[in-house]
């Protein structure tokens, strides 16, 4: 069964946020020995947005801290946009950790993306967390 992200816009600030609703710790990957997808669905707000293209200089999905080769694979673009597929081999103790990631959607002829800023003041992108 795939881990789905949702994704919305958070429109009280300006410029506008793409937000990844990490509740529950849904962003926590188990290990298993098989790939589990990962996909980020357009909720909400951001329904009528899509995913930027994956090629280009600012693209629709893109490491922070890039994860070591051949636990992620298959990035892709899906339903005209409304989804991003990912493919994360979480089967050993090599692929546990932190991976921090920046999402780009396109609204209404703009481009946003996510890292929002938390209480602190500091800026908070998304994460995978592979356990």
């Amino acid at each position: 069964m795939p881990t789905i992200l949702k994704v919305s816009l958070d429109k009280s600030v300006s410029p506008f946020v793409v937000v990844v609703d990490e509740k529950d710790k849904v962003n926590h990957i188990p290990r298993d020995k098989h790939p589990q997808d990962v996909v980020w669905k357009l909720a909400g707000n951001a329904t009528e947005a899509h995913f930027v293209d994956l090629e280009g200089p600012e693209p629709g999905f893109e490491w922070l801290t890039p994860p070591p080769d051949g636990i992620f694979s298959d990035l892709r673009v899906t339903d005209n946009g409304g989804k991003l597929k990912l493919h994360d081999l979480n089967a050993d103790d090599k692929s546990v950790g932190e991976w921090i990631y920046r999402l780009r959607l396109r609204y209404k002829g703009a481009i946003y993306h996510s890292g929002e800023l938390d209480l602190g003041g500091t800026i908070r992108d998304p994460v995978i967390v592979n356990r």
